[in-house]
């Protein structure tokens, strides 16, 4: 999965709120804890159907009213930044490749041919095992100290 950089070159005063929220999202690292979601508040609507919302067309969902006449309700961080640029906020989107290391691309990872399939080995923690959950091949290479690039570069 491609990872992307965002900044935020400019915004109109009304967005000011938008903006707050995403840089909090930004700083707290939740997104890479898997949380590919934002919460906020907004106002409830006078006569609520459903727990899905739409907020400036875009789809949300409400989790919780809160008093005042006020709601809390989370939104994926995709449609988040589709409403920061529909309400006039400049930004600026970078790839910056696929962001995880993987086994495969680590001079420590072999494979052997045991029992009529390939087994997964690495040369410094042993068995890589597909029915693993500890010690995974797509996984592992992400929190791995000994982790080597092929090629000789380490990233």
């Amino acid at each position: 999965m491609a990872t992307f950089s965002i900044a935020i070159k400019s915004y109109p005063p009304e967005a000011k709120a938008l903006v707050d929220i995403w840089e909090r999202y930004a700083r707290s690292g939740m997104n890479s804890h898997g949380i590919e979601f934002l919460t906020f508040v907004n106002k409830r609507p006078k006569n609520p159907r459903s727990n899905n919302r739409r907020i400036a067309g875009l789809p949300a969902q409400s989790i919780s009213y809160l008093k005042d006449d006020t709601e809390l309700v989370k939104m994926s961080v995709e449609n988040f930044i589709y409403l920061m640029a529909k309400v006039g906020v400049l930004l600026e989107i970078k790839e910056e490749g696929d962001g995880c290391r993987k086994c495969y691309d680590c001079d420590n990872y072999q494979t052997s041919y045991f029992c009529g399939y390939n087994q997964s080995l690495c040369k410094i923690h042993g068995s890589l095992d597909m029915d693993q959950t500890a010690r995974h091949p797509d996984t592992t290479a992400a929190t791995c100290g000994e982790f080597k690039q092929k090629g000789g570069a380490t990233r």
